[in-house]
């Protein structure tokens, strides 16, 4: 996998860019976000969704074909997404927005949803501060062709609000099951919580810990993570009922 998603010592880990790049570039809040009930399932290890109830996810594809995920993104406003700065620039001509399709109200890419919606990108913004392969300021933000009336996720209040010890989720079509590089049809999604920086400091990830933009989340014992294919997808917390951005999924090794 791209990003390097484990494990710590006794734990398997992922990597998770804290968003503290989105108000650079996104300042509009939006009062009806974040909220749908509560999804189910898991990704490594995993489940389906139990049903569509995620409009601010976002898969990111080749431009006819909805079938075949890139990254993973969610929904931020009603035209923008964020996503991971290298799903573009590991990509051969990552400056031409035509290479990629944006997707939204999909819950089974093998099937085409009355839901489901796709999108031209018109614009993308690399954070300038990206820098491969360590994956720092791992973000973009892609604005679409039209604006949408999918729900987007909420954004955080505070850059430095303690998540240590929060259980989130994830999101992607990324595979089920570790070794086996077949996609699901239908977006998964797991439960993970964050850990403290100093037991990052434990891990196998070094390079990347504890620098203040990274979070590290996984599961005790593993067996869930987040895969290639999910790369650039959500993690998401759930605060007064509604869903917010937590962090943004970086496979970089």
């Amino acid at each position: 996998n791209a990003e390097y998603m484990g494990p710590f010592t006794t734990m398997d880990t992922g990597t998770v860019l804290l968003w503290a790049f989105l108000h650079l570039l996104i300042v509009r809040a939006h009062t009806d976000c974040g909220v749908q009930p509560v999804p189910e399932g898991r990704i490594v290890g995993g489940e389906d969704m139990n049903g569509y109830k995620l409009p601010w996810y976002a898969l990111l594809h080749p431009p006819a074909d909805a079938t075949t995920p890139v990254c993973s993104g969610t929904l931020i406003d009603s035209r923008h997404v964020i996503t991971a700065a290298h799903c573009f620039t590991q990509v051969k001509g990552h400056n031409n927005t035509a290479k990629f399709g944006v997707t939204l109200g999909i819950y089974n890419r093998c099937v085409k949803e009355s839901t489901r919606r796709t999108f031209a990108v018109t614009n993308v913004v690399i954070n300038p501060n990206f820098t491969s392969p360590t994956g720092n300021y791992d973000v973009a933000i892609i604005t679409l062709n039209q604006t949408t009336d999918y729900t987007p996720i909420c954004l955080p209040g505070q850059v430095d609000k303690n998540l240590t010890n929060r259980v989130g989720e994830i999101l992607g079509f990324g595979e089920t099951t570790e070794g086996d590089t077949t996609m699901p049809c239908t977006l998964q999604g797991a439960y993970i919580q964050i850990f403290a920086a100093e037991e990052c400091k434990e891990s196998e990830l070094p390079s990347q810990v504890p620098n203040p933009q990274i979070l590290c989340a996984g599961v005790t014992g593993g067996g869930v993570d987040s895969c290639q294919g999910d790369s650039g997808g959500p993690l998401q917390l759930v605060d007064d009922g509604k869903f917010v951005l937590a962090g943004i999924y970086s496979l970089l090794e």
